[in-house]
C-alpha cells in the first residue's frame, strides 16, 4: 500500500510538471521579449512554490524591477528547491551585491565560479562599502571635455588625482593598474570580463580606501583594474584617460549626465532629492527603467522600421550613438554601408562598420541621424541576462540632453 501511495503520489507529481511545462514555457518567451507582466503572471500559475524555474523568473522579474526585497524572497527558494541551478545562484549574488550586502553576495559568487570577486567582497567585512561623506546634499562635477566622450577629475586614496571617463555601460569603478598601484589599491586576483565586439579581456578584482568627486567622498569602494591608456581616443588624444566611472557607482546617487551644461551632478539618495528630480520629470520625459545584471540599465524604444524592443543606456559609446546585434539591424532595415574601420574597446582593437541610423527613439524621444557602428555590438549581451536586449543606445543620442537616473523609483528623466 505504501509503495502504491508512493507511486501514485509520483504520477501526481510527474503530471503537475507535465502540466507546468507548457505555462513555463510561454513565461521564458514572454519574458524574454520583455512582457514582464504577462510572464509574471504566468510565473505565479506554474507553482512557484515548488517548482525551481517559476520561482527563478519570479524572482528575476522582481530583480529588474529594482525590488530587491522580493527577488531575494524568490531567488532563495529558487535556490532550496534547485541548490545546483548556477542561473538562480548568480542572480541571487547579483540582488544581494545591488543592496551592497557584500557578506551574502560572496560565498554565492564563489559558488559559481567567481573567487576573486568573492574574495573582494569578503575583504568587505566590517567596513560598508560605498560609505558617502560630506557636507553637501547635492555636487556639480563640470566635464573636462563633452567629446567624443566626458571625462571628470576625481582623487583617490586622497593622494592620486585621476581623468574619467563617465560610461553608463561600465560597471564598478575602472582603474588603470598603474593609477591602481600608485594609490595602493589592494588586489584580490582576476576574472574575464566582455567587452565590445565580444572582446574578453582579464580584469583584476581591487579595492580602494576613498574615491572624492568634488564634495563628495565615497568610502570603502570595490573597483577593477584594467589597461584603461589605449582608451585615450575617447578623450580625443588630448587627456591621459585613468580609468572608467560606470554605473555601479553612480547609482549609489541620483545622477544627472548634463550634456547640455558639460556636468556631472550627484544628488544623494534622500527623500529631499527624489524630489528634485520631480521638477525635472515635470519639464522633461520620464522613461521606466529595468535594471540587470550588476549595472544594465535598460529602457523600451526602437530603431529604422523595428518594432520596440529594450534597448541598453550605455553612455561610453565614443563617436556613436547606436549599436544592435544583426537581428535587430536586420528587422530595422538598418544596412551598413561605411568603410570599416579600427577601433578599440575594453577587450582591445576591433574592426567596425560605422552607418546612420535614420531615426532612434526611446518612449516618445525620437533622434534623427544617429551615427552607429556595426560589429561592435557583443553577441553575447542580447541574450546573456535571459531577457533580449535589442541594441545599445549611447553618447550621439543623448549628447542635446540632460539625463537622470532614479533607482529607488526605477525611471530615467530625459530633459531637452
Amino acid at each position: 500500500m505504501l509503495i502504491r501511495t508512493a507511486n501514485v503520489a509520483a504520477t501526481l507529481f510527474v503530471a503537475a510538471v507535465a502540466a507546468a511545462s507548457p505555462l513555463l514555457e510561454r513565461a521564458d518567451a514572454k519574458f524574454r521579449d520583455g512582457d514582464l507582466d504577462a510572464a509574471q503572471k504566468l510565473y505565479a500559475a506554474s507553482s512557484p512554490a515548488t517548482t525551481a524555474a517559476a520561482a527563478t523568473g519570479l524572482g528575476n522579474i522582481a530583480f529588474l524591477r529594482g525590488d530587491l526585497d522580493e527577488a531575494v524572497r524568490w531567488l532563495k527558494s529558487a535556490n532550496r528547491l534547485a541548490p545546483d541551478d548556477k542561473r538562480a545562484a548568480k542572480l541571487l549574488a547579483q540582488a544581494f551585491y545591488r543592496r551592497n550586502d557584500f557578506a551574502h553576495a560572496a560565498p554565492l559568487y564563489r559558488a559559481i565560479g567567481l573567487d576573486a570577486m568573492a574574495k573582494k567582497l569578503e575583504s568587505f567585512h566590517g567596513p560598508a562599502p560605498y560609505r558617502i561623506s560630506g557636507a553637501a546634499d547635492v555636487v556639480h562635477l563640470s566635464w573636462l571635455q563633452s567629446d567624443p566622450l566626458p571625462v571628470i577629475r576625481a582623487r583617490v586614496n586622497g593622494k592620486v588625482d585621476v581623468n574619467l571617463l563617465i560610461d553608463t555601460g561600465g560597471a564598478e569603478l575602472l582603474l588603470d593598474p598603474t593609477i591602481g598601484a600608485s594609490a595602493g589599491a589592494t588586489t584580490f586576483g582576476e576574472n574575464k570580463g566582455t567587452f565590445a565586439g565580444g572582446k574578453q579581456s582579464s580584469v583584476q578584482q581591487a579595492r580602494v580606501d576613498s574615491v572624492a568627486l568634488g564634495g563628495f567622498t565615497i568610502h570603502n569602494v570595490p573597483l577593477q583594474l584594467l589597461d584603461t591608456r589605449r582608451f585615450a581616443a575617447a578623450a580625443g588624444g588630448n587627456l591621459r584617460i585613468d580609468g572608467v566611472l560606470g554605473t555601479v557607482l553612480l547609482a549609489q546617487f541620483i545622477p544627472t549626465l548634463d550634456y547640455r551644461r558639460g556636468e556631472l551632478v550627484l544628488r544623494r539618495r534622500t527623500r529631499a532629492q527624489r524630489h528634485a528630480t520631480d521638477r525635472a520629470a515635470s519639464v522633461g520625459t520620464t522613461l521606466p527603467i529595468l535594471f540587470a545584471g550588476d549595472h544594465l540599465i535598460l529602457t523600451r524604444g526602437s530603431a529604422g522600421a523595428a518594432r520596440p524592443m529594450l534597448f541598453l543606456v550605455d553612455t561610453g559609446l565614443a563617436g556613436g550613438g547606436f549599436l544592435a546585434p544583426d537581428s535587430t539591424l536586420k528587422e530595422a532595415g538598418l544596412v551598413p554601408d561605411g568603410a570599416q574601420v579600427e577601433g578599440v574597446g575594453g577587450g582591445g582593437k576591433l574592426t567596425v562598420t560605422p552607418f546612420t541610423v535614420p531615426d532612434v527613439s526611446l518612449g516618445s524621444i525620437h533622434v534623427k541621424n544617429v551615427a552607429a557602428f556595426a560589429g561592435a555590438f557583443p553577441p553575447s549581451l542580447e541574450t546573456s541576462e535571459t531577457i533580449r536586449i535589442g541594441g545599445l543606445v549611447s553618447h550621439d543620442f543623448f549628447r542635446n540632453f540632460a539625463v537622470t537616473f532614479d533607482f529607488d523609483r526605477m525611471r530615467m528623466i530625459v530633459e531637452r
